[in-house]
């Protein structure tokens, strides 16, 4: 057995005499070996630097939203098509068997862990707010989303709800928790990393928005951790990840 394979619980395993197993939980480490952890690494300061276009404002923070994921799926794809190709993408990228398999154990879930991330979101920035100099803990970055027109909320939805999922899921978790996952042999340093980095990686600028950000994403990643050590995909991960950033939208939307 692989140190820091989830066992017991973390598994699923038929009832005692029960007439079928049901669907089995991917491994949430197959495959995976030291250049997912690079490649995911690499990947992260490449956000990293998309993020501080999208703060420089002008026409490089055009190019950051036009750019970003595309950008960032092409590098993923140009450093793994060797792996891949070996062992196909949905298991080099963590995706495990995906929504075509077993999808109802985890959907379910998926939504409910956005659900009470989104809440524990908001309680954690109400309390950053209450704390003096973080009075703008709660800005964010959903300002810009304020008084949009049908055709922008599309795509903002487009945007966060599809492209934003499918991405930072890949790499936050299918590559950087996965990769630290299987070279150190623990689930919670993974989890810790995995999702500090993926705090940092919405942090546009150093002010008090910086802190809320952080801390509201934050939340989210342990959620996605918990989720993909449970259910060994990132497709619940990503699912979930989907629908947190969708209330986040409908929230400004019913609220401008």
């Amino acid at each position: 057995m692989t140190p820091g394979t989830p066992t017991g619980g973390d598994q699923a395993s038929p009832r005692a005499g029960s007439a079928s197993p049901g669907p089995q939980v991917p491994d949430p480490l197959a495959g995976v070996g030291p250049a997912h952890l690079r490649v995911g690494l690499a990947a992260v300061v490449l956000i990293e630097a998309f993020v501080a276009l999208q703060g420089s404002g002008g026409a490089a923070a055009g190019f950051a939203v036009l750019f970003f994921y595309p950008v960032v799926a092409a590098f993923v794809w140009w450093r793994l098509r060797d792996v891949a190709a070996r062992d196909g993408w949905s298991r080099t990228l963590g995706w495990g068997d995906g929504p075509h398999a077993g999808w109802r154990t985890w959907l379910g879930r998926a939504v409910g862990t956005a659900v009470v991330c989104r809440v524990a979101s908001a309680a954690v920035i109400l309390a950053l707010e209450a704390i003096p100099g973080l009075s703008g803990a709660g800005t964010g970055n959903s300002q810009g989303l304020k008084g949009l027109s049908p055709a922008g909320y599309l795509f903002v939805i487009v945007f966060t709800c599809l492209f934003a999922p499918l991405v930072e899921e890949t790499v936050y978790r299918g590559l950087v928790l996965r990769g630290i996952w299987r070279a150190r042999g623990s689930f919670g340093l993974a989890a810790a990393v995995s999702t500090a980095l993926f705090g940092v990686g919405h942090v546009s600028s150093l002010d008090g928005t910086a802190v809320g950000l952080f801390c509201g994403t934050a939340v989210f990643g342990i959620g996605a951790a918990l989720l993909l050590r449970r259910h060994g995909t990132v497709a619940a991960t990503a699912s979930a990840h989907a629908v947190f950033n969708l209330t986040a939208v409908v929230l400004v939307a019913a609220t401008s």
